[in-house]
């Protein structure tokens, strides 16, 4: 399914950038170019500084959702993928449709369809890292129900 548009979701953040200029690449068709978050110290739970970070897939209109299929360069990291009905709503406005440890490629199929417009994949814990701890996601594909 096509994605019209891709943001950072961030809103326990302290306004920093979280390499938001690298989102597109997670729908790029391209494995070898990936976003990461900033690289956080101390703890996988983001250095203890706040409980996740995301990014929101706006896919242009409501549609009947399955799943997603998650790819990435950093397994172990873990992940909530949620649904919503505004880009910019608060954590729990968007609902969480599944959830999973990482391993590499990932499909993870939603219990029942889901309509809704936009996806969030927030990620709720890191992997040890260049002497700190991030994580990152180099593809993202959103599949209709069905």
């Amino acid at each position: 399914m096509p994605v019209a548009g891709t943001s950072i979701y961030n809103p326990f953040g302290d306004g920093a950038p979280e390499n938001d200029d690298h989102v597109g690449r997670t729908v790029d068709g391209d494995t070898s170019t990936a976003w990461k978050t900033v690289t956080y110290r101390g703890s996988a739970a983001f250095g203890n500084l706040k409980p996740g970070v995301g990014i929101v897939y706006d896919l242009g209109s409501e549609h009947s959702l399955g799943g997603v299929t998650l790819t990435t360069d950093t397994p172990g990291a873990t992940v909530e993928v949620r649904t919503g009905s505004s880009p910019d709503g608060n954590l729990d406005s968007f609902a969480v449709a599944a959830s999973a440890t990482l391993t590499g490629t990932d499909q993870l199929t939603f219990a029942a369809p889901v309509s809704s417009r936009y996806v969030l994949v927030w990620f709720t814990g890191l992997v040890s890292a260049d002497g700190g701890f991030m994580a990152d996601l180099s593809e993202v594909t959103v599949s209709a129900a069905g």
